[in-house]
Formats: structure tokens, C-alpha cells, sequence
């Protein structure tokens, strides 16, 4: 995030503007929980030009996309194709992992993954990036070789929120759009199934 802080200092001044200008027709909520008098106050502002530039360039670097100096182009319509079902499976000591769409995307789709929670549980948070979503095949996403990279940097932890056993746990990823750097949030899936147990 300093980095993209001093990104913004690099900038020229009429590239400053343009992200002000940018800026000014976004509206972000104002967290007041300690004001007492927090609902006589405005509960929204318009977002500055610094903090647009930080939001759309944290998500193209995140994508592994080149940072931008001056707003990228609005997004087109977004959409997620994405099935809120998840096919997971262990056969042969080999697990696989897949996202079920109805269509090929028209745009990237940002992968999270929480790790695997016992089967009782319900969709959690601790949801961490992945990736951008591989090309679907016969509608489906195999993205078995993003969530296990991921589970080897969990497993690395000491919380045992991040040693339930693959087998028998549930999976939980949540997938959104994303054009340029703008993110379409609003359009989230959260997908999930159960990974089978072994014999």
C-alpha cells in the first residue's frame, strides 16, 4: 500500500486531476461506530482522487497487471457465471477442485478461497486470493493447482484454523469480476461443496 502511496506522488498534476475527476462521482461510507452522534452525520462522502488510484492499481497488480496513471475506462456490464456449486473430489490420493459455470466469462474472475472448514460449517471468512479464474472446459474451472498452492502456505501456519483435514472438510470460494481494475463486488458467488471422504 506504500508503494502505491508514493505511486501517487509520482504523478503529474494533470494525471492527479484526472483521477479527482474520476473520483468525485464515487461514493464511499463514512465509519462513525464511536460517534454518538453518528446518525445526525453524513453516512457517505465522495471518494478522494489518492484513494481511486490505490483501489483500481492494488487490483490490477493483484492480477498481475500493469499499474495505470492515469483511470482506466468505466467497466463494461458486469457478470458472473459462475455456479454457486462446487465440485470437489479425492479418488486415487488425487484431489480435484472445480468451479461449475453456465457460460465462458466475459471478463476476469477473481478467485478466493477460505480453508477447508469442518463439513458442519457454513461459508466462513479468512478468504484469500488465489488468482484470476482458468478457461473454462465443458463448463467447468479447475482450479485444484491455485487452492492447493494456497493450502500449502496455510498448512505453513500454527492456527488451527488452517489444519481441518482435506478429507470430509468443506470448501468455500467466493469469485467476482473485474475490467481494468474496477471491481464488480456486487456480483459475488460464493461457491461450495464437500470434499469426500477417503474409502
Amino acid at each position: 500500500m506504500a508503494e502505491l502511496a508514493q505511486g501517487w506522488d509520482g504523478l503529474e498534476d494533470w494525471e492527479m486531476e484526472e483521477w479527482w475527476k474520476r473520483a468525485r462521482h464515487i461514493r464511499i461510507r463514512i465509519r462513525r461506530r464511536k460517534d454518538p452522534q453518528a446518525h445526525l452525520k453524513p453516512r457517505t462522502r465522495a471518494m478522494r482522487g489518492e484513494e481511486l488510484y490505490v483501489r483500481i492499481n492494488r487490483v490490477l497488480e493483484l492480477c498481475g497487471y500493469k499499474r495505470c496513471r492515469v483511470p482506466p475506462p468505466p467497466p463494461k456490464p458486469f457478470s458472473n457465471p459462475v455456479k454457486p456449486e462446487l465440485k470437489a473430489t479425492l479418488g486415487g490420493g488425487r484431489f480435484k477442485l472445480k468451479l461449475l459455470v453456465r457460460k465462458a466469462p466475459v471478463s476476469d474472475i477473481m478467485v478466493y478461497a477460505s480453508p477447508p472448514r469442518r463439513a458442519g460449517q457454513g461459508p466462513g471468512g479468512h478468504y484469500a486470493f488465489l488468482g484470476l479464474s482458468p478457461t473454462p472446459r465443458n463448463g467447468e474451472v479447475d482450479i485444484t493447482d491455485m487452492f492447493l498452492a494456497k493450502l500449502r502456505e496455510w498448512l505453513r501456519l500454527r492456527s488451527p484454523l488452517y489444519h481441518v483435514p482435506l478429507a470430509g472438510s468443506r470448501i468455500c470460494i467466493r469469485t467476482w469480476p473485474q475490467d481494468n481494475g474496477w471491481e464488480g463486488k456486487g456480483w459475488m458467488m460464493t461457491s461450495q461443496g464437500r470434499v469426500p471422504r477417503m474409502g
